[in-house]
């Protein structure tokens, strides 16, 4: 791990992985804290570099001082969940693995939590490194190949995260511009990055980022006959995009587009289909909305959703059940209306739009 100023948070972090893996190296890129102190009275082996503004630079001299067989890569405002001695020991025992999808839970200033997975464990390789000045990442495909291993499966490992409890401040906000800005520099025409730029840039308030968004946006839809999407980071735009739309683009080609390529490279991720049901509530189309919230019914019930971006717990839970019970109701379903209402009011006894749409079914 890397860690700057790590307080409290990073003692918890490394208390939970104490005794669960070999070895814990953390590298400090500038603490004014007693960080290494910390990390030093807990066993773990310890350098220092100066910051070298861009985070795949530092993560990758941590992955240079690795001497074991297998990394784990954590952040100080995270910790193990329970059980994860086992989970790691079950997930390496995989030969057939380059690494795997770990389980991360991150937790909301409202006490709700949203959910994704990430490529955090993986073999040792002198070659595999994080790529990206900020919201670094390894390569799957580079990590199978270097790796000579084909598969990289989800695992039972998991993880908390409350790094986002607090908003984010315009000035942490203005260093992610920069470091995003520094990266494309180095990659010209990278969309995941592309995509992170033109949504931090809105949070910002800055006007660069709607046009950013509608760019990318225009692009998405150039290439909406490919199979797959160039990126998937592309679905949080089609999001921002989706709730960003007025009444006067209701019913343009366009939109028809837009909810189109939804569905088409996009239909197992809650959060799309979520704002998708939510865009057909306000355009009065009770039909679309009910085949979105059909859809995360199914993805309710049988756990089978991407993981692969971050969406609230809520959109598979409180938010889903009452807006599928009225629309069922609206398009006549009467069976489904009951059923979602019921398990509404299962969730929250004082929901009364549920008890009073429930009424006469």
């Amino acid at each position: 791990m890397i860690v700057k100023d790590g307080g409290e948070k990073l003692r918890r972090c490394l208390q939970s992985a104490k005794g669960v893996v070999d070895e814990i190296v953390v590298v400090d890129t500038g603490s004014s804290d007693d960080s290494l102190e910390v990390a030093r009275s807990l066993g773990c082996r310890t350098d220092e570099i100066e910051w070298p503004d861009a985070f795949d630079e530092a993560r990758n001299h941590s992955l240079s001082l690795v001497e074991t067989e297998w990394v784990l890569v954590l952040d100080a405002d995270e910790w193990l969940a329970e059980g994860a001695a086992e989970a790691l020991k079950s997930a390496i025992a995989d030969d057939t693995a380059a690494g795997f999808l770990v389980f991360c839970q991150d937790l909301q200033r409202d006490g709700s939590f949203t959910e994704m997975e990430l490529v955090r464990l993986f073999r040792s390789h002198p070659e595999v490194r994080f790529r990206g000045a900020i919201h670094e990442q390894i390569d799957q495909s580079e990590l199978k190949r270097l790796t000579g291993r084909p598969n990289i499966p989800r695992s039972e490992v998991r993880f908390f995260h409350d790094g986002y409890v607090e908003p984010a401040s315009d000035e942490s906000l203005r260093r992610d511009v920069r470091l995003l800005k520094k990266e494309l520099e180095r990659r010209p025409g990278s969309l995941y990055h592309e995509c992170l730029l033109a949504s931090v840039l809105t949070d910002l308030g800055e006007p660069e980022g709607k046009v950013r968004q509608r760019r990318l946006v225009k692009l998405l839809l150039e290439r909406a006959e490919e199979p797959s999407p160039p990126d998937e980071q592309l679905a949080l735009i089609l999001v921002r995009e989706l709730y960003a739309l007025g009444p006067y683009e209701f019913a343009t080609n366009r939109t028809a587009s837009l909810i189109e390529v939804c569905y088409k490279w996009f239909s197992d991720y809650p959060k799309v289909v979520f704002a998708v049901g939510e865009f057909e509530i306000r355009r009065q189309n009770a039909p679309g909305g009910l085949r979105a919230f059909k859809r995360l019914a199914e993805m309710a019930e049988t756990g089978r959703y991407s993981r692969h971006t971050s969406f609230p717990s809520a959109i598979l839970g409180e938010a889903l059940w009452g807006p599928l019970g009225i629309l069922a109701k609206v398009c006549g379903e009467r069976e489904l209306a009951k059923r979602a209402l019921l398990r509404a009011l299962e969730i929250d006894p004082a929901n009364e739009a549920a008890r009073a749409h429930l009424e006469g079914l």
